[in-house]
């Protein structure tokens, strides 16, 4: 994170050239302060913290009190990102998709490797929200946290297998979106590490990088992490929300998933 910054990300990068097919954030993206170099001892663990998540609550049915015309994410910052349909002017490849509830987010950016809506940081302490479309090129250890390579294999699976994330039960299933297949699941950190010198006092699993010359992606400890994985011919792009775990969790993630069944591909 930039300091001086409160928010969860960088200013938005113009001009990212997209790159050939993506091996993954979790972008969701919280931020944890500059990349890490791959020769630092790893930092201290976190104590493992039992799971509070329930399965996923279906996709939300609350009637949009929509503005009319397409919306933008691409605001820094924004106006709270009210009910409507959004379409993005840089990501590739460019989409539209209906928030069905007024947001009251504070901060986006729209690229074309990541989107992204969120609030002031995305710390389980503000109850804050982010919601991320993104292409994760390069991830951290997961044991380690510390040296950054490549992602081989499927991003589900690479998730799914973390040993600093725990599966919420039941919430793995298949869906679609816009005629891609996809697949959704939950997760909870379980034995985090501190988050870097922006969020000295919040624990994080740390991820890994996606747009060029972004922050390093993190799921906050106390949050719960949905990642929906799209297969778009072949290549993964994640749709991945997060906030803290607790019971307004069902609520507001029914609203993304809203937005991500309302995708339209253009």
């Amino acid at each position: 994170m930039t300091a001086g910054r409160p928010t969860a990300h960088t200013p938005p990068m113009r001009g990212a050239s997209v790159v050939g097919v993506v091996v993954i954030a979790l972008g969701l993206m919280g931020c944890a302060g500059s990349e890490p170099e791959a020769t630092a001892s790893p930092p201290a663990s976190g104590a493992a913290r039992p799971s509070s998540a329930t399965a996923p609550a279906p996709p939300s049915t609350a009637a949009a009190s929509a503005s009319t015309g397409r919306l933008s994410y691409a605001h820094y910052p924004a106006v709270e990102y009210p009910a409507g349909t959004y379409v993005t002017t840089a990501f590739q490849p460019a989409f539209t998709a209906e928030i069905d509830t007024d947001l009251g987010l504070l901060y986006g950016g729209d690229e074309e490797r990541f989107v992204f809506m969120g609030q002031d940081k995305n710390a389980p302490m503000n109850a804050d929200q982010e919601w991320d479309v993104m292409y994760l090129d390069r991830v951290l250890d997961p044991v380690g946290q510390r040296t950054i390579e490549p992602l081989d294999g499927d991003p589900l699976d690479w998730f799914e297998q973390h040993p600093r994330f725990e599966v919420v039960s039941g919430s793995r299933q298949d869906v679609d979106v816009d005629a891609h297949a996809a697949r959704q699941v939950d997760l909870v950190p379980t034995d985090p590490v501190p988050c870097g010198s922006h969020h000295q006092n919040l624990q994080c699993v740390l991820v890994g990088y996606g747009p060029p010359d972004d922050e390093p992606f993190v799921v906050f400890d106390g949050s719960r992490f949905r990642v929906v994985v799209v297969d778009f011919d072949g290549t993964p792009i994640l749709f991945t929300y997060q906030a803290v775990d607790d019971a307004r969790f069902a609520d507001r993630s029914a609203v993304f998933d809203h937005w991500v069944r309302s995708v339209d591909f253009q």
